[in-house]
């Protein structure tokens, strides 16, 4: 069973905090307004898929996500989730989080890491009022030391492609991130690699607070079918069908007319 386990944050929108929080099982958020309720359940999504801009409400804030939920170099989001694996046993993962500096401004980057969290690796001690964490400058060193496998760091985009199992968006790209993608799909996705979930954070944000409109649902259904169907490795479906007036499908290039009840 693919589940994700727990939510970690680090030194987050909480500074010098660790907020560990399980979801594999029933979770009760409760307490004032403000003490962070509504912070902790926007962070659901980013595991599906998500956009990091498309949680930060607007409202009373012109933060952005990074400068809100990992604004210093010492801040980590950290999601906890399993996978089965042929053996029958499950596979613990994580993917981590963090701001970088690029030439755009402090950008969301994802790590991946074939193991469960382990504070250990983030943590340098506990002072006063709270832990002390690790810099994100310091963090690949002390995984590689760990002998833990990991990926590269991922922008957004790239980490979607990975936890989907998603085919489409790997037309044109480059042929090194498409090895590394392959490996790290098999490795790291929330899905068997027949089981592409492309568009799953679309109902993930309804459920969340947002209405799911009809086009999320139709977008996931409509991928639904092309993965039934068969796809490539390169995108492309071993046949198409196309619904039109009067209907007609297409199978191996040659249009055929479909006799409508």
């Amino acid at each position: 069973m693919y589940q994700l386990k727990r939510i970690i944050c680090i030194d987050s929108y909480a500074q010098g905090l660790e907020i560990d929080v399980p979801l594999d099982q029933h979770a009760n958020f409760n307490g004032d307004n403000g003490v962070g309720k509504t912070t902790f359940l926007q962070l659901i999504p980013i595991f599906y898929g998500a956009q990091p801009g498309q949680t930060v409400r607007k409202v009373g804030s012109r933060q952005s996500f990074v400068e809100y939920y990992l604004p210093r170099d010492s801040s980590y989001i950290i999601y906890e989730y399993i996978r089965p694996e042929i053996t029958g046993d499950a596979q613990t993962c994580m993917v981590v989080l963090r701001g970088a500096q690029n030439n755009s401004g402090r950008q969301v980057r994802y790590l991946f890491i074939d193991s469960a969290y382990d504070r250990s690796l983030f943590m340098l001690h506990q002072a006063e009022g709270g832990w002390v964490s690790l810099s994100s400058s310091d963090l690949v060193s002390r995984i590689k030391r760990s002998n833990r496998i990991r990926s590269s760091w991922l922008n957004p985009s790239q980490y979607k492609e990975v936890i989907q199992f998603n085919y489409k968006s790997t037309t044109g790209a480059d042929k090194d991130w498409l090895r590394n993608l392959n490996e790290y799909r098999t490795r790291f996705a929330l899905c068997a690699k027949s089981q592409n979930i492309e568009h799953i954070e679309k109902v993930v944000l309804g459920i969340l607070g947002r209405a799911p409109s009809f086009d999320a649902f139709k977008d996931i259904i409509a991928t639904i079918i092309q993965t039934d169907i068969g796809m490539t490795e390169s995108g492309q479906s071993f046949f198409t069908f196309a619904a039109r007036s009067p209907p007609y499908s297409r199978f191996n290039g040659e249009p055929e007319t479909v006799t409508s009840n």
